[in-house]
């Protein structure tokens, strides 16, 4: 038997990078493509805690309409969201 661990990949988006970056970032067909996209990276990459990092360093406090394509598991409005629930636990902390 192999292990999940073992069948996780170096980044399987270099294998069709288009599938991580949807065409138009609206619409039924978007969200489903970016949701497949993402599910293939959560249960596939095996460097998709990095991936995440960087691209939340990368975008900042951008809103979800600044944020494009699939990294680290998550959408861009996964990702917006997320960015949200840190400043505000930052916030909480620094109270």
């Amino acid at each position: 038997m192999v292990s999940r661990q073992t069948r996780r990949m170096p980044a399987p988006c270099r294998l069709d990078p288009e599938g991580w970056f949807p065409d138009g970032t609206v619409g039924t067909a978007a969200r489903s493509e970016m949701k497949h996209a993402a599910g293939l990276c959560r249960t596939l990459c095996s460097i998709q805690e990095e991936c995440l990092k960087v691209a939340m360093a990368a975008e900042g406090d951008a809103d979800a309409k600044n944020r494009f394509g699939v990294f680290g598991g998550l959408t861009p409005g996964q990702r917006a969201d997320l960015s949200r629930q840190r400043r505000a636990a930052q916030q909480g902390l620094a109270a």
